[in-house]
């Protein structure tokens, strides 16, 4: 038996490789044998875990580093990798045991910084690292699956690209979006909050003057 041979729970990776052809959309054809599919796959894996390709091929048995950085480059240039990670979300979204874990209309969105060189157009100086970084802002359904994400400039609101991504995605219909925009204004009280990230010490709210209530105390400028 095949899960004799490698073991339970690699022969459900296996099944989800065959169920949704991950390899083959990756590199855009079938993998010409297994140790291709091998390198492919620790180059996913160094990619994921921000790992090069001399300490993967120390993680993985009989795969040189050689091989594993001309497949990270190949996933990085040839743009089939949102197409082969859709087909894996939605996979695991039409898993029946998908529905257990959440509505399926609903999910969340917020950034993290990932290291980053200098040399790239939207890198910019992580306050708290104090070194180069890109913003990866991404959605993740109720249901546990990763249905968007993309690149952004740190440090900026982040309204714009929550829309974005919730209108992008398509592989649940979405009716509500959890979000942390960095900023939001009750409209009914007349107070804004929308702190400026860059040369301040400490956020601050603001009240709207042109929606002032005379029957409620002014808010205070401070936090």
């Amino acid at each position: 038996m095949l899960d004799e041979a490698i073991g339970a729970g690699e022969v459900s990776i296996v099944n989800g490789r065959f169920r949704t052809r991950f390899s083959s959309l990756l590199l855009g054809r079938d993998a010409t044998g297994a140790e291709e599919l091998e390198a492919l796959y620790a180059a996913v894996l160094a990619m994921g875990t921000e790992k090069n390709a001399a300490e993967m091929a120390r993680m993985v048995d009989g795969v040189s580093d050689d091989r594993i950085e001309l497949a990270m480059r190949a996933v990085e240039e040839n743009g089939h990798l949102r197409t082969a990670s859709d087909a894996a979300a939605a996979a695991m979204l039409a898993h029946p045991i998908a529905a257990q874990w959440g509505s399926g209309v609903a999910a969340s969105a917020d950034m993290m910084s990932l290291d980053a060189t200098r040399k790239l157009w939207l890198a910019r100086i992580e306050p708290r690292r104090r070194g180069p970084a890109v913003g990866t802002y991404t959605h993740v359904s109720d249901q546990w699956a990763v249905i968007y994400d993309q690149p952004v400039l740190l440090n900026e609101r982040q309204a714009g690209v929550a829309i974005e991504g919730a209108l992008k995605q398509k592989l649940c219909e979405l009716q509500r979006l959890a979000v942390d925009t960095h900023g939001f204004t009750y409209f009914r009280d007349g107070c804004g909050q929308a702190p400026r990230l860059r040369s301040r010490t400490a956020p601050r709210g603001y009240r709207e003057p042109q929606a002032a209530s005379p029957a409620r105390r002014p808010r205070s400028s401070k936090p």
